[in-house]
């Protein structure tokens, strides 16, 4: 029997809201990199991820494709716009409306609901059990309809021997969607819970200790699926992706590949309106099944209060009094630290929750998952690295696929490096041995007088070893004969790029700080020299040329950039006036 490998998992979910633009932006970004879709410099110029592994990657949309999982690649830019579009439906259908806009919609589905009503009294009268039971549930149009009462109605229609048993139950069902819907429109128009709550849910799983193939492609899609079917079944998935080319070589112990590829991992896209009330509660869902799990092991959270084990708990917040910020008062404080307390123990229970579930999609594999233990200095501070910069874009992260590939390539110089220094040892000794070869004849000829023939054939032999010595080296060290100047300028280049990034953020941190020495000079140098006026306007200008090269987009700052705004103002507003014309 195979042994049981043990490796690591990592289940990280991010919520987004939708209060803003910045919101709207955070997710559309999300979605974009999801789908590989190349709408900005940074993914168009490859730094995201690798052009050349894209073949991997594959998309799960049950609503759009069924069951069927589908190459990334067979969608041009307009598709993956459109797929984008699907799945950020709902959430711009939520961005904020006006009370009037809101209250034409209920009003519209009220209308709705009234013809529905007329028909369901009227096909209900003639069956007295059914009318007592369905009529009161549609008169109440201001109270919660529940699906267990919609059920009983549904099984008494059955039961009847009414014509159309079929297109009845429709209408019923018809007549709770629309209740569901006008619900949590009027929830929307009266505290706007729905764009304060998250609205969308992103999952990533990653293996990170676990070869590309160990496992199948598949199975990353598979498990997140069968974890939110079968815990939150409620909550539509909309969108599944396994990303296989974000990938990186292995590296043992001595740092030597070890020919396997880490780093394949998945997405998911949820949404977080519960399908059957229409509210946006998927966080209070899964705070309420980690406090169940709290209950069901009591022996893992020994320490736990269970008093403070609710899905709702609200944390004291610092009030104003004559605008000024007041401290909390000292049992606010214990509460505060009770309350995270309990909040981190179900966020605890949820990630156990989540490996037991992991563990048994992964046994047909014989692999055995853990989470990722930062229990040393160093890993924790690499924790807090990587959590800092989740708050980046991707491209300018220190662990993105960019700087992976730099680092490849440094590694990728130096071993060449190596193999040089080897190679010019090796010639070293060639060269040795000539010299030796050379005096030996040189000591033949002179001490004996040596036959033509003789001479001719130590020739040979020397050029013999010399053409030896040349197949050894080149034979022994190809990488380096092939592409040592092709290597040496990519690493002046690459190193070129890094310093050259490193003074633009320098620069832009300078230029942020108004009370940084260099600015205070800068500003009276400024004003006081005409000469160097002159000199830094011309050095602006350069300076917003290495920016746009580094960053990939113009500085904020850049005229060129501003003109270019005023006059796609000018000219929408010289179409607009037109079409007013017209």
């Amino acid at each position: 029997m195979s042994q049981v490998l043990t490796s690591t998992a990592l289940m990280r979910m991010v919520n987004f809201t939708a209060r803003s633009v910045i919101d709207m932006a955070k997710i559309e970004s999300s979605v974009g990199h999801s789908l590989r879709m190349e709408n900005t410099e940074e993914r168009r110029k490859g730094l995201e991820w690798d052009k050349d592994k894209t073949h991997r990657d594959l998309v799960y949309i049950p609503e759009l494709f069924g069951e069927e999982k589908t190459s990334l690649d067979t969608f041009n830019e307009q598709g993956k716009r459109d797929i984008q579009k699907y799945i950020l439906d709902h959430v711009h259908k939520l961005q904020p409306r006006t009370p009037e806009d809101l209250q034409t919609e209920i009003d519209d589905l009220l209308k709705k609901m009234r013809k529905k009503r007329s028909s369901i009294k009227k096909f209900a009268k003639p069956y007295p059990d059914l009318y007592e039971k369905l009529v009161p549930l549609v008169d109440k149009q201001n109270e919660e309809f529940s699906e267990d009462e919609l059920n009983e109605c549904i099984e008494l229609i059955k039961s009847s021997d009414m014509k159309r048993v079929n297109q009845r139950v429709k209408s019923i069902q018809d007549y709770f969607d629309l209740h569901v819907q006008r619900e949590a429109l009027k929830q929307q128009r009266n505290d706007k819970t729905a764009i304060n709550n998250a609205v969308l849910q992103e999952t990533i799983l990653k293996l990170p200790s676990t070869p590309l193939g160990k496992v199948s492609n598949d199975f990353f899609i598979e498990a997140l699926k069968n974890f939110y079917s079968e815990y939150y079944p409620d909550y539509y998935i909309k969108a599944i992706f396994f990303h296989g080319s974000e990938t990186y070589p292995e590296k043992d112990e001595k740092g030597d590949l070890t020919g396997e590829e880490l780093g394949a991992h998945s997405h998911i896209m949820v949404n977080t309106r519960n399908a059957k009330t229409g509210k946006y509660d998927l966080l209070q869902a899964q705070k309420k099944k980690a406090i169940d799990y709290i209950l069901n092991h009591p022996d893992e959270f020994p320490d736990i209060n269970k008093d403070l084990l609710k899905p709702n708990l609200i944390l004291h917040r610092r009030k104003r009094k004559n605008d000024v910020l007041q401290p909390l008062t000292s049992q606010e404080a214990r509460e505060n630290k009770e309350m995270r307390r309990a909040l981190s123990r179900m966020g605890e229970a949820h990630q156990k929750m989540i490996f037991r579930f992991l563990n048994k999609q992964l046994k047909p594999y014989r692999i055995n998952v853990q989470k990722v233990v930062y229990d040393t200095d160093e890993k924790q501070e690499k924790k807090r690295n990587i959590d800092r910069e989740s708050k980046l874009r991707k491209s300018e992260r220190e662990f993105n696929y960019l700087n992976q590939k730099i680092s490849d390539l440094k590694d990728e110089a130096k071993s060449a490096k190596e193999q040089k220094r080897d190679a010019l040892k090796v010639l070293e000794q060639a060269e040795i041995h000539t010299k030796q070869l050379s005096n030996y004849i040189k000591m033949r000829e002179d001490s004996l007088e040596l036959r033509e023939d003789e001479i001719r054939r130590l020739n040979e032999d020397f050029d013999q070893r010399l053409k030896e010595a040349q197949e050894q080296l080149e034979n022994k060290y190809p990488y380096y004969f092939e592409n040592a100047e092709t290597i040496d300028k990519a690493v002046e280049q690459v190193e070129g790029m890094k310093a050259m990034r490193d003074v633009v953020n320098r620069v832009e941190k300078i230029a942020a700080d108004d009370t940084h020495p260099l600015k205070k000079m800068h500003r009276k140098a400024y004003r006081a020299s005409k000469s160097y006026r002159s000199a830094f306007d011309w050095a602006k200008g350069k300076y917003y040329e290495i920016y746009k090269t580094i960053k990939g987009e113009a500085h904020k700052n850049d005229p060129s950039n501003k003109r270019k705004s005023v006059i796609n103002f000018v000219s929408d507003t010289l179409k607009n006036r037109q079409k007013n014309k017209l």
